[in-house]
């Protein structure tokens, strides 16, 4: 059916409103929506400054105070950070990888997935965050006897 020029409807005086006048979208909420994203993007910058951090710090380790054998000898009653392998340093390393990844993750389900999925990343990848700089923060001098 063809309408007539200048007419928005079949029936003016009406006050049906069809389907073609209708706003079909649906809209999410936007209520903290931009704090959220804040969030997301200061974490995921945050996670990178700290990977970044962790892969620098991470080939040198212990050295030059290192008890590997070379100039070092072997000697019981020292901390972990005296010895370039021990599992610890690969520990923060997969910690400090993990918060990025799941920062990253946080960053891309921020306002597009549940509210229950955006809580969960940003939450695990703040504790991971937090759990890496308390660990390296706290962790004991290659220098110094246990």
């Amino acid at each position: 059916m063809r309408w007539p020029r200048g007419a928005t409807s079949a029936a003016p005086e009406s006050e049906w409103v069809g389907w073609r006048e209708a706003d079909l979208r649906v809209r999410k909420p936007t209520t903290g929506l931009r704090a959220v994203r804040a969030l997301a993007w200061a974490t995921a910058l945050t996670a990178l400054v700290v990977l970044l951090m962790e892969i620098q710090r991470d080939p040198d380790r212990c050295h030059p105070n290192c008890f590997d054998g070379s100039d070092h000898t072997f000697e019981a009653g020292h901390v972990w950070t005296a010895y370039p392998s021990s599992w610890q340093w690969e520990a923060q390393l997969v910690l400090g990888w993990g918060a990025f990844l799941v920062a990253l993750g946080g960053l891309y389900v921020a306002g597009r997935r549940t509210r229950w999925q955006t809580v969960a990343s940003l939450g695990l990848a703040l504790a991971l965050l937090a759990a890496w700089i308390v660990w390296v923060t706290l962790q004991p001098s290659p220098v110094r006897m246990a």
